[in-house]
């Protein structure tokens, strides 16, 4: 299915007057849609909104992540099929972003990676300064093994 369909079946399946269980069947349909045999999401990341109605559809069936990792961080986190998924309080209200972190990079310029310039004495002043130089960027090297879902519940009572 097209990218399209998804975040439209994902508009009409989250609502919460249908119901919380609904998200769960979104997500499903995504998590499909960028899986290639054994390549699968391995991010799933959130509002709190859509944190907590995902959560309530687990009930009885709600599993923490075991990853020392994420621990670590002071996260709690849920899974779903391979992924975990966390809250981010900077993703889009309404949005789920589905990620394959095999495909994601971090690229940093040789000639910029936290260099200095020397020290210059302020004029007027007992003061000296230099400047910090970086330059980078995060790199998808496989954009179809991502997904965005959209439409989502907004706010969760």
């Amino acid at each position: 299915p097209s990218s399209q369909y998804l975040k439209n079946t994902f508009d009409q399946l989250v609502t919460l007057s249908a119901g919380v269980a609904n998200i769960s069947k979104a997500m499903t349909r995504m998590y499909g849609a960028l899986t290639v045999d054994n390549d699968q999401p391995d991010l799933i990341i959130t509002t709190q909104a859509i944190y907590d109605a995902y959560e309530t559809s687990l009930q009885a069936n709600k599993r923490f992540a075991g990853s020392d990792d994420i621990a670590n961080a002071g996260f709690d986190s849920l899974r779903f099929k391979g992924a975990t998924v966390v809250v981010d309080s900077h993703v889009p209200a309404g949005q789920m972003y589905f990620l394959n972190t095999d495909y994601l990079d971090f690229k940093v310029h040789r000639d910029r990676n936290f260099t200095f310039e020397d020290f210059k004495r302020l004029e007027g002043s007992d003061n000296m300064q230099s400047r910090l130089f970086w330059m980078g960027q995060l790199v998808c090297t496989n954009p179809r093994m991502q997904g965005v879902l959209g439409g989502g519940p907004s706010d969760y009572a």
